[in-house]
């Protein structure tokens, strides 16, 4: 993720993100959380459903 290049104060607190210096502002952090959330979300409907999520049960199963 790219982020904005906006400065950033580093006292500044956002739903409990302190930004440190050269880090992401808290919007670029925000939309950076979002997007692992995503990403997390994905992976576990991928392990949990489709052909691979039943062919590995099986193969647990023996």
């Amino acid at each position: 993720m790219a982020s904005c290049q906006a400065d950033v104060e580093p006292r500044t607190v956002v739903d409990g993100y302190r930004p440190t210096e050269c880090s992401l502002c808290p919007d670029c952090e925000r939309t950076r959380r979002k997007e692992v959330q995503k990403i997390v979300a994905a992976e576990d409907m991928a392990s949990t459903n489709g052909i691979l999520a039943r062919l590995k049960a099986r193969a647990d199963e023996r």
